[in-house]
């Protein structure tokens, strides 16, 4: 069971409520017709280095970067960088991000927040840089291009 806040008044009530206690609005309904939201983990690229030399924008070894993404602790998304998550989102909602290490890769972590009013289209944009990777949730017009 996770908190949620209440669509209509704003209080925080079980995910698992039918209505909100407090107010009577329809929780289950409008978690049911939630806005479906985009999102593309990229493949970690190299960073330019500081003293005058960069591999440009290719891949950083061979394999596919394993990722994973959460929210409130439970892994909403598993695939591979390049693929396109699409998930399902009623209300802003913060989300955790994982690359994880294998023998090519280094893992990494970040958090955001998702809000389908907003935006429907992030990239998860991953810079390798001199000894981690850099992780940011980007919203975007597009995954294209």
């Amino acid at each position: 069971m996770a908190l949620i806040k209440c669509f209509d008044c704003g209080k925080e009530i079980s995910d698992r409520a039918g209505t909100c206690p407090f107010c009577g609005c329809p929780i289950s309904e409008l978690l049911k017709s939630g806005e479906t939201v985009k999102i593309k983990p990229l493949p970690v690229v190299w960073a330019e280095r500081t003293f005058g030399w960069t591999i440009g924008d290719a891949p950083i070894g061979p394999g596919d970067q394993k990722v994973s993404i959460s929210s409130n602790g439970k892994v909403i998304w598993e695939g591979r960088a390049g693929d396109v998550a699409e998930l399902s989102f009623v209300q802003p909602t913060s989300i955790d991000i994982q690359y994880h290490m294998n023998f090519w890769r280094l893992g990494a972590k970040c958090s955001g927040v998702i809000d389908p009013a907003r935006c429907k289209t992030y990239i998860i944009f991953a810079l390798n840089g001199v000894l981690t990777i850099k992780l940011e949730l980007r919203p975007v017009d597009t995954l294209d291009g």
